[in-house]
């Protein structure tokens, strides 16, 4: 149990990261009223798709290993926070 604590930190560290940075990938030009909502609506979509990869991840990990299905979380991991740098860099 104590050797996937660090996976549990990065991972809130994750959902953090990308909640603070929903706002800045907002263009500025948006007014504030639906600045909000627009961040909240990324806010739930994050929240979703977290909890359905709980979900796919527990099938998958059953299916083809733990091994390989933590390799998958990695990289997917990794390229979900490439993304959020490249659309940090784009706008």
């Amino acid at each position: 149990m104590y050797a996937i604590l660090p996976v549990f930190l990065i991972e809130g560290f994750s959902f953090g990261f990308f909640s603070t940075q929903i706002v800045h990938c907002i263009p500025n030009y948006v007014e504030k009223s639906v600045l909000n909502k627009i961040a909240g609506i990324t806010t739930l979509i994050l929240g979703v798709g977290s909890s359905l990869g709980s979900l796919v991840s527990g099938k998958l990990a059953d299916k083809v290993g733990t091994l390989i299905s933590g390799r998958l979380a990695i990289m997917f991991w990794l390229i979900s926070i490439g993304t959020v740098i490249l659309a940090l860099v784009i706008q």
